[in-house]
């Protein structure tokens, strides 16, 4: 039984790490780019926020306009 126990925990993990993966990555966007725009974008940190953020980006550059001015719309949200 103990296997049993090692494998739902396990399978619990992963279960975690793709939640947040699929809903708190792409919803930290906002907050970073507030970040970057308290920082008057200097080069490293446009070029580390376009690094980490580049699948969420390119869904953007995807998109249909209405999808980019969500994304616009939510990332301008934060003050």
């Amino acid at each position: 039984m103990t296997q049993d126990r090692k494998q739902s925990g396990s399978a619990l993990l992963a279960t975690l790490i793709v939640v947040f993966v699929l809903i708190a990555y792409p919803l930290s966007i906002g907050p970073a780019y507030w970040v970057c725009g308290c920082l008057d974008h200097p080069p490293p940190a446009r070029t580390l926020f376009h690094l980490a953020y580049g699948p969420v980006l390119w869904v953007y550059e995807m998109s249909e306009p209405p999808v980019q001015q969500a994304i616009v719309d939510y990332c301008t949200l934060f003050p």
